[in-house]
């Protein structure tokens, strides 16, 4: 029976991040991806005599913040999707997936829904991308290399 205990290794050149047929690249250092549910799973509640309901919610939105280094070209194609998509209304597939483990985002209509802030100054700025993902599919998982 093999090990489970021992140092594992998330290496950058096994993730993969495409917005439509755009492959994501030029990744800012630190956080570069931030996937964030816009609603809960569930709404609780209790009664006075300690009944406790919950409410399963089908809110599946959710809004992914791509961080980018300004020299990116990927700066460039996501800005040329945004034109694309607010002159005909193209909404595009989302696939986040982490080849060093099980740890997978996808959804299939997806849109840039703000342009970064854009800054300069005599140091590299990032630039972040919201997108928003209307019924993502997302299963957390951890690393197995």
């Amino acid at each position: 029976m093999a090990n489970s205990i021992g140092a594992k290794t998330f290496d950058i050149n096994k993730y993969i991040f495409t917005f439509g047929s755009i492959v994501v690249s030029g990744l800012a250092s630190g956080t570069f991806v931030d996937i964030t549910f816009d609603a809960p799973f569930y709404v609780s509640s209790q009664g006075t005599d300690g009944e406790v309901c919950r409410v399963l919610r089908n809110k599946t939105m959710a809004t992914i913040t791509l961080t980018l280094m300004q020299s990116s070209a990927t700066n460039d194609l996501l800005s040329a999707a945004l034109e694309a998509d607010r002159a005909g209304n193209i909404q595009e597939p989302l696939v986040i997936k982490d080849l060093n483990g099980t740890t997978v985002a996808i959804a299939t209509q997806c849109w840039i829904e703000q342009k970064p802030k854009v800054t300069f100054g005599d140091e590299t700025q990032n630039r972040e991308w919201t997108i928003k993902a209307a019924n993502l599919v997302e299963f957390v998982g951890g690393n197995f290399a």
